[in-house]
Parts: structure tokens; sequence; C-alpha cells
């Protein structure tokens, strides 16, 4: 084209930003703004879900920065077209990843439509922050709104009593997990026995394990190595041959490794 439009550099943002080539469309914003063309709400939706995949503080700033001077111009009709095509549901999850849990919080809070993406992605922002009694509280709010929570969420709830490190918190999500008659996967399976492990109840992280019908390479690991960091070098070594036996593939550096640290734990 010779002399696109705003139209035009917006259509290919959104496209480069639903595809996850945040690069590109940031990339793209400069060579609009170049050209004399000033974004508009559109062009910052893009913008957002952009910074959240790339992690750039900085930008994710500045496009902050221009949403709040342009505040009065940002229209509710716009978040809502958005929202029916299940885009700016994505947009808490950016600003998650940047940093701005408050703006994502204040952008979530504003959306006329939650679905389960929305809560997930506010719930993962702030189990990454260790934010416990947060997580709890969204979990509380979405049941209210018949947003039933899935595995992510449950992962999230999880993750989030891990960084507490305090057992009680872990025993109250796991029950969560179990309310809510989640099926425990290897995703799921290796967070509940990771947390309970870093908790420091061994027993009910091998009854989480047994309770795995398909245990990955990952699901072996965190269990051996929840295991040997915790001096039970024996029953390591033990479940480290039972993997060998059990596993379809398992990557060989990975294997030395925990061969290493199991052996450093029996000499201990």
């Amino acid at each position: 084209m010779p002399s696109p439009d705003i139209v035009s550099f917006n259509i290919m943002i959104d496209g480069y930003a639903k595809k996850g080539c945040g690069l590109e469309a940031m990339r793209l914003s400069h060579e609009m703004m170049g050209l004399g063309l000033e974004p508009d709400e559109f062009t910052i939706l893009g913008l957002l879900v952009s910074c959240g995949q790339l992690g750039n503080v900085k930008f994710g700033k500045a496009v902050h920065g221009w949403m709040e001077r342009r505040k009065p111009a940002i229209s509710s009709n716009l978040i809502l077209g958005q929202c029916s095509f299940g885009y700016v549901c994505q947009v808490p999850k950016g600003c998650a990843k940047v940093g701005e849990l408050e703006q994502a919080r204040l952008f979530f809070d504003q959306m006329p439509c939650r679905d389960i993406v929305s809560w997930n992605s506010l719930i993962t922002g702030y189990a990454c922050r260790g934010d416990f009694a947060m997580v709890k509280e969204l979990i509380i709010d979405m049941v209210m709104e018949n947003v039933i929570p899935d595995t992510v969420t449950m992962i999230s709830f999880v993750s989030a009593a891990t960084e507490s490190g305090a057992l009680d918190q872990g025993r109250w999500a796991h029950g969560w997990v179990i309310r809510m008659q989640i099926k425990l996967d290897a995703f799921l399976g290796s967070a509940l026995i990771d947390m309970y492990c870093k908790c420091g109840s061994i027993e009910r992280a091998l009854r989480v394990f047994k309770e795995i019908n398909k245990k990955d390479v990952t699901v072996w690991t965190t269990m051996i190595t929840g295991l040997a960091f915790h001096g039970y070098g024996s029953k390591a070594l033990e479940l480290f041959s039972d993997m060998q036996e059990d596993a379809t593939y398992i990557p060989y550096l990975q294997l030395i490794q925990l061969k290493k640290l199991i052996d450093r734990t029996l000499r201990l």
C-alpha cells in the first residue's frame, strides 16, 4: 500500500498480537507513529497484549501513560465490542506480565464480560507474586459469578500456596481441587507434589504421586527431587529405577543430574 492509514496499521498490529508476534506488532506501531499517525484505542489493545508477551516493562508503562492521557476518549463500547471477540480478555494477562497487576485489576474490574480466560489471567498474575490471599479471594469471587475453575486456575492456586510455604494453605488449595472435581493430570499433579515437598509433607506428596495415572518425566522428576532434598535417598533411588522402567522418554542429561542428586543425598 502506498499510504496505509490508521485502520490498515491496526489490522496488522491486531493480527500480530493475536498470533503471538509481539515484537512485530511493536515495530509496526513505531513505523505508524513515524508516519505521523496517532495510535487509537484499537492500537492500544493490540500493544497491551504485545507488551505482555514480551515482558517489556518500559514500553508497557509508555502505553499505560498514553491511555491515562486519553482516558476520556477510551469508550466502553470499544471494550464491549472487543470482549465479544474474546480479545480484551487477554489485557489483564498482558499487564500482569509486565508487573502492572494493579492496572490489570483495574481493566478486569471494568470489563463487562469476564470468562475463564480473564479470571485465570489475573489469578496467574497474583500467583506469580505469591499473593495467596488475593488468589483465594479471586477464586471465591469467580465461583460466586458462576465461572467454574479449571486446571489452570487450580495450578495457579497451588503455586501461590507453594510460594507461601505454609502447609495449611497448601492443603486448603488441594481441598479446592478435590471439591471442584478437577482431573489430576501430570501438570496439576506436579504442582501439588512440588507444593507438598516444599511445605515439608513428603507423605502427602507421595500420596498425590500414586494418584496420578499417567506420569510424565516432570512428575517423576518432581517427586524424586523432593525425596532427595528431604534426605530420603534410598526411596529416591528406588523411584529413579522405577522411572527408567515406566517412562517412555527421559532426557539423558536429566537422568545424570537426578542420579548425581540422589548420590549426594546418600553420602550425607
